[in-house]
């Protein structure tokens, strides 16, 4: 449906992509680190370097999606790059939590589907300088059947896991874990 709905939209649509060099909007060169990405970002300004704090490709896909739509209403790339580098993103959304050098490094992500876990322990294996340990709970009176699906993903992930009852409502803590 998205094509069909590009070919209607014409050039008001842009596609955006971190694979596609074809797209009118995308970036490559791409460096993750502990500390954010680098890269180029392509599109109708021409080829501009851009860095940010954030953390994770979904992320990054996020970032692009906003830049285009900001573009496309005239704002300057230049602005634009430059706000990139001091958005630290939306809070609980791989959220780094300040740390001393000689401590672990701590993220927080509200991941509350398979996908949403699965994407934000890709993210986070960058930062694990040794052990990847995921903390997750499922609320309970809610989804059952993410359960599952949720612990599987995180016990291939993570070299540790930790799971909670977060928030339990109305049903027994035991029957969530």
């Amino acid at each position: 449906h998205g094509r069909q709905l590009a070919q209607r939209l014409g050039d008001q649509c842009w596609r955006s992509s971190l694979e596609d060099s074809s797209a009118e909007l995308f970036m490559d060169g791409l460096q993750f680190s502990a500390t954010g990405v680098t890269g180029v970002l392509h599109g109708p300004s021409g080829d501009v370097p851009f860095q940010s704090p954030l953390v994770g490709r979904f992320n990054l896909m996020n970032l692009l999606q906003a830049v285009g739509v900001l573009l496309q209403h005239g704002l300057p790339c230049d602005g634009l790059l430059q706000a990139l580098e001091s958005f630290n993103g939306v809070p609980g959304r791989m959220e780094r939590v300040p740390h001393r050098n000689d401590q672990p490094a701590v993220l927080v992500d509200y991941a509350h589907t398979p996908d949403g876990l699965d994407n934000a322990l890709q993210a986070a294996r960058p930062f694990a300088e040794g052990k990847l340990i995921c903390v997750f709970g499922c609320g309970g009176d809610r989804d059952r059947s993410k359960r599952p699906q949720m612990g599987a993903i995180a016990a291939q992930l993570a070299d540790e896991l930790v799971v909670t009852s977060d928030n339990p409502r109305t049903e027994d803590p035991q029957q969530i874990l």
